[in-house]
C-alpha cells in the first residue's frame, strides 16, 4: 500500500489553545465538544457508540489502531456484527501515535481508511497527555479541527437534540433465533441511542423485543417490561421521553422499568430528581462502581457527560450504584416497585461483561414480585495501615495502568504498600508507587 503524503492539521480549543498534528482521517473541518476516552482497545466499537454523537474524541492510550478495523458485516439479526451501530458517530478522533500497520485476524483495513470512508477527521502526533491535563483542569471544552490557515467552521448549536439524530425513525421488532411464543417476555425499548450489543444481549433471552423512537407514545403498546437505552447529550432535550416514562412509573399497576446511561438520567428527571453537567464526564472502559446492596465492586464502561444528583432523589428511591472514582451516582432503585436504573453500560463489545447480569435481573422482575430494596451506607475502612499486593505474572499495559492507579490511591490514603513479584514495569522503575518491592516468586512460604 502506497504511503499517503502527510497533511498538517490542528486542534484549536475555544480558548485559542492550539495543538498541531498530522491528519490520518478525512480532511474535513469539524467542531464539537472535546472529550477524552481512557479505553485501551476497541476503538472502532467505541467510535460507533451513539453516545459519542458529534464529539471530538481524544484517545488517551499512546498507540492506537494497530488492531485495525473489522469488516462491516451483518449478523443473523441483520445488525452490524462488529460495531455498536450502523455508522460512525464521533465527529473526530485525536491520538498521540497512529499505527497504520494493523495486525489482527478480524481486521480488513486500517483505522485511517475507515475514518476517511466515513468523512471523519483523524489527528495524530498530538501530546495527548498535555491535552488531557488541560481538559481535566478546564472541564468541558469546545474545539475545532482545521486544515487550512484561513479555514474555520462554526460550532454546533448548544440546543441541538442529539437523541433525535441517533434514534430509530421507525418501530423495529426482534426475536431470538430460539423463540418460544408462550413464555416470551414482551420488552419495549425506547431508543435514545440504543446499541447493537444491547439488542443482542436481550436476544440471548426468550424475549419479544420491540424498539421504538425516542418520542414514541408508549401508551399505545402492550409490554411486560420497559427499557430506556443510553444515548448522547443533555437529558433536558428529551422532555417527550420523560413524560412517557413518568406515565409508566406512575401507573397503578407498575411493570418493571430499567434505564441505562441516558435512560437512567431520564428516569431520574421523571421522578422529580435533578441532573447536572459533569466537569469532564466519564468516558472509558474501566470505571469502578460499587453495588450498595452488597458492597461488591464492578468494572464498568462509561460514556456520559451528565449525572444524577443523589441528594434530589425522592424518599422512596435510593442510590443503587456509586462511582468509586468521583462518588457520582451510578444507579438508583425504588424501595418496593420493580424500577431501577444504572448509569453505566451493561453490554459488551470491547467492554467489561461484569454487569450483564443486571439484564437478567430486569427480566426476572417481570415474573417475580418485587422485594424491598436495602442498600448499605458506604463506609470505607479507616483502620487499614498496610496492604500487601501480589503480582499475577501477567505482562500487559492495561494491568500496568490499573495496578499503578490502585497503588496511587492507597498511597493517597496514607496506607503503606508492599509489592511482591511486581509484573507492572512502572512499579519497578518508580519508587513513589510502593513503600517496599520484593522481586520474589509468589509462593505460600514467601507470602507468609
Amino acid at each position: 500500500m502506497a504511503s499517503r503524503p502527510q497533511v498538517s492539521a490542528r486542534l484549536v480549543l475555544e480558548d485559542g489553545t492550539t495543538y498541531v498534528g498530522v491528519s490520518f482521517g478525512a480532511e474535513t473541518p469539524v467542531a464539537g465538544d472535546v472529550f477524552f476516552h481512557t479505553g485501551m482497545l476497541g476503538h472502532p466499537e467505541s467510535l460507533t457508540d451513539p453516545s459519542y454523537r458529534s464529539q471530538i474524541v481524544v484517545l488517551t492510550y499512546p498507540v492506537v489502531a494497530n488492531n485495525g478495523v473489522p469488516a462491516d458485516v451483518l449478523d443473523l439479526h441483520r445488525l452490524s456484527k462488529h460495531f455498536l451501530s450502523d455508522r460512525l458517530h464521533a465527529a473526530a478522533v485525536v491520538v498521540s501515535s497512529y499505527d497504520a500497520s494493523y495486525s489482527h485476524w478480524r481486521a480488513t483495513r486500517p483505522l485511517g481508511e475507515y475514518l476517511r470512508a466515513n468523512g471523519v477527521p483523524g489527528l495524530s502526533n498530538i501530546d495527548t497527555r498535555a491535552l488531557v491535563k488541560k481538559l481535566r483542569e478546564c472541564g468541558v471544552v469546545r474545539g475545532k479541527i482545521l486544515f487550512g490557515d484561513d479555514q474555520d467552521v462554526p460550532y454546533p448549536e448548544k440546543l441541538r437534540n442529539l437523541v433525535a439524530e441517533v434514534s430509530t425513525r421507525e418501530v423495529r421488532d426482534f426475536r431470538p433465533l430460539q423463540y418460544h411464543a408462550k413464555t416470551a417476555k414482551r420488552i419495549l425499548a425506547i431508543d435514545t441511542g440504543l446499541t447493537n450489543t444491547v439488542i443482542r444481549l436481550f436476544l440471548s433471552f426468550n424475549v419479544q423485543l420491540r424498539v421504538v423512537p425516542w418520542d414514541y407514545d408508549i401508551s399505545t403498546e402492550e409490554w411486560d417490561g420497559l427499557f430506556i437505552s443510553s444515548g448522547p447529550g443533555n437529558p433536558a432535550q428529551c422532555a417527550v421521553t420523560v413524560a412517557n416514562i413518568r406515565k409508566a412509573l406512575e401507573s397503578p399497576n407498575p411493570k418493571p422499568v430499567l434505564g441505562i446511561g441516558l435512560g437512567h438520567q431520564l428516569m431520574a428527571i421523571a421522578i422529580g430528581a435533578s441532573t447536572y453537567e459533569m466537569k469532564t464526564g466519564n468516558h472509558g472502559l474501566n470505571h469502578p462502581c460499587m453495588d450498595l446492596r452488597t458492597g461488591r465492586c464492578y468494572v464498568t464502561s462509561q460514556n456520559h457527560g451528565y449525572a444524577v444528583d443523589s441528594s434530589t432523589l425522592p424518599e422512596e428511591w435510593q442510590t443503587l450504584f456509586l462511582n468509586l472514582n468521583d462518588r457520582s451516582n451510578e444507579g438508583m432503585i425504588h424501595l418496593y416497585k420493580p424500577f431501577f436504573s444504572i448509569q453505566f453500560d451493561p453490554d459488551t463489545a470491547a467492554r467489561p461483561a461484569d454487569t450483564e447480569v443486571l439484564i437478567q435481573h430486569f427480566l426476572d422482575s417481570i415474573t417475580h414480585t418485587a422485594s424491598t430494596a436495602y442498600t448499605i451506607p458506604l463506609q470505607p475502612p479507616h483502620n487499614i495501615r498496610k496492604v500487601l499486593v501480589l503480582g499475577s505474572g501477567a505482562h500487559a499495559g492495561e494491568f500496568d495502568y490499573l495496578a499503578c492507579e490502585a497503588l496511587k490511591a492507597l498511597r493517597e490514603e496514607q496506607i503503606d504498600v508492599v509489592v511482591v513479584n511486581p509484573n507492572i514495569a512502572t512499579v519497578q522503575t518508580a519508587k513513589e508507587n510502593a513503600d517496599k518491592v520484593y522481586f520474589l516468586p509468589v509462593t505460600a512460604a514467601v507470602v507468609e
